[in-house]
């Protein structure tokens, strides 16, 4: 199987290429249900592509079936398309939850996968492809914690919940589209499927580059920790501290400065961490994120929008 192609729109001058040799199914259904993972591996060999189905009764399967992805891509540096086929956990507001659940009623959170499909992600040089073939299956997007390296490259989910027929016969014209169309695009395979579900119900297949993802995290966060009623308050707990430790006092500006830049650091830090910028550094250039210009960007745009503001913390009559 070649590579599959994603071009992101947003940026028409970036072509992120993504790809897989074949394609692993984890299907983790109960056994009186319909085996829509069984069905689809049957199609894709239809198709002519490698598939490799793996029934899962647990989590530890679901977790072994990856080891072995792993395994195969060490010794002969063949790497899949992972898809994961169950049902969905809906995402609680502002919980962690976000998962598969298993036939028992086994919770599997995206969280406990990101590990593991980092370090394939990692070694395949940030190509992977992981599809949520579930309801809610977008939510793999909310995976991976902000020290850990990136779970995927792409990821293609659904952000509600879908009817089994619908889903069973999108995934269908995904990988018809994905594998046979010529192409070999996961944009128009994803366009090819989403003919496939109902929009009136909401029902939805959108992918999602973990860049874009990442530069949405670290825009929404400069903005949070920039905030000048939070800054205040972060500002006016870092100063009391210092001054109880004999610091010289500082103006608020300067010591906003500071703020920032201890900000950038940490981010930088953290996109170095996502995209193992270390250990390749062509990952720099393929996934830049300028986090000094967004913070100072946003960091201004407060500014002005505060100007005249007259800070509550004593530290804002200190000298410039």
């Amino acid at each position: 199987m070649g590579q599959a192609k994603w071009r992101q729109e947003k940026y028409a001058d970036r072509a992120h290429t993504v790809g897989g040799h074949y394609v692993l199914i984890i299907e983790w259904l109960d056994p009186s249900e319909r085996q829509t993972g069984t069905e689809l591996a049957s199609r894709i060999e239809r198709y002519g592509s490698e598939v490799v189905l793996a029934t899962c009764k647990s989590s530890d399967d679901v977790f072994g079936a990856l080891d072995l992805a792993r395994d195969r891509l060490l010794k002969n540096e063949q790497f899949p398309f992972v898809h994961f086929e169950a049902h969905g956990a809906e995402p609680p507001p502002g919980g962690s939850s976000e998962g598969m659940v298993g036939p028992a009623g086994e919770l599997l959170t995206w969280k406990s996968l990101a590990p593991r499909l980092g370090a394939i992600n990692r070694l395949v040089g940030f190509r992977l492809v992981v599809i949520g073939a579930a309801c809610y299956g977008l939510a793999t997007l909310n995976m991976f914690e902000i020290d850990q390296v990136a779970p995927f490259a792409l990821v293609v989910g659904f952000n509600s919940t879908v009817r089994v027929g619908r889903l069973f016969d999108s995934m269908r014209e995904f990988y018809l589209q994905m594998l046979t169309g010529g192409h070999l695009s996961v944009h128009l395979a994803v366009e090819s499927a989403n003919r496939e579900l109902s929009l009136t119900e909401g029902e939805l297949l959108v992918p999602s580059l973990f860049y874009d993802f990442a530069q949405q995290l670290v825009r929404e966060f400069l903005i949070h920790e920039l905030e000048p009623g939070r800054f205040a308050s972060e500002a006016e707990r870092l100063y009391l501290r210092s001054i109880t430790q004999g610091a010289q006092a500082v103006g608020i500006d300067r010591f906003r400065d500071h703020y920032r830049q201890g900000l950038v650091r940490h981010l930088k830090k953290a996109v170095r961490t996502w995209f193992a910028m270390d250990e390749m550094p062509d990952t720099a250039v393929r996934f830049p994120i300028p986090v000094s210009t967004l913070a100072l960007e946003i960091d201004r745009r407060y500014r002005v929008e505060n100007l005249g503001h007259v800070s509550r913390i004593s530290l804002a009559d200190g000298p410039a």
